[in-house]
């Protein structure tokens, strides 16, 4: 964690010792090894395309950035832009209220 408390700090460090939260049927779908490692939850949200971009919502600033297009961006009049945007961020507030459960289960385990 490197001395820091966030959530984006402290998941990855829970997620990477805990083999038993990567096999719980409420997270099993964020669990995947790579080089024999556990990859960090938010890295393994999936890419939608939105103009022909890849684009992701992986962390505080990018869903702010998102939120800001959908209203205000050059998707602010695409329905099908704003839908992929809304999609792109609930799965990452979905993440981010599962990684405080996930967190919490640690620590009560």
């Amino acid at each position: 964690m490197k001395g820091s408390t966030s959530i984006k700090a402290v998941l990855p460090a829970v997620w990477g010792t805990n083999d038993a939260l990567r096999a719980d049927p409420w997270f099993k779908a964020y669990a995947r090894i790579e080089n024999g490692r556990a990859v960090d939850p938010y890295q393994t949200l999936p890419k939608l395309e939105i103009f022909d971009r890849a684009e992701v919502v992986n962390e505080g600033t990018g869903a702010i950035w998102a939120y800001q297009d959908m209203l205000f961006g050059e998707g602010r009049n695409a329905a099908a832009a704003k839908q992929a945007w809304r999609d792109l961020l609930l799965q990452y507030c979905h993440l981010d209220t599962l990684a405080m459960v996930i967190i919490w289960k640690h620590w009560v385990s």
